[in-house]
């Protein structure tokens, strides 16, 4: 009950009697948050070193990134070394990802294969987030 969010548009009380047993609480009563979604579009690029038969993953920090599950969001490929995906996605969320080949040992890395954080954005309207793979873990 502590974590509840959303606007507080008053309060009730309410007495409990029973047999000798006299307590009152005051409960408050909350209007929900509103959720906004967007549609968020990734365009990824992979290094020369992908081939051509490697499936593409986004994994991150909300259901609709796969629960940083590597290998559950596949991207589509659109050409060589080219991938994409359009989700709707929370305004709410600090939205954290990597982009994987399905696992993270084939995690994306930087040009010099040393491991790079979490790629973040904070959501608000419709976008496209370009991403551009450096290397991956295991190449």
């Amino acid at each position: 009950w502590n974590d509840i969010q959303g606007k507080n548009i008053g309060d009730f009380n309410v007495n409990f009697k029973y047999k000798n047993y006299n307590t009152a609480k005051t409960f408050s009563i909350f209007e929900p948050i509103k959720v906004k979604y967007v549609d968020v579009t990734f365009n990824v690029n992979t290094p020369e070193s992908t081939y051509g038969s490697d499936s593409i993953y986004i994994a991150g920090n909300c259901k609709e990134l796969g629960n940083w599950m590597p290998g559950v969001i596949k991207l589509n490929k659109i050409g060589n070394n080219k991938y994409q995906i359009t989700l709707k996605l929370q305004t709410t969320d600090k939205l954290q990802f990597k982009i994987t080949r399905g696992s993270w040992d084939n995690r994306e890395v930087d040009l010099s294969r040393k491991d790079i954080g979490d790629r973040t954005y904070i959501l608000d309207k419709n976008c496209t987030i370009n991403v551009n793979v450096g290397n991956w873990k295991d190449k």
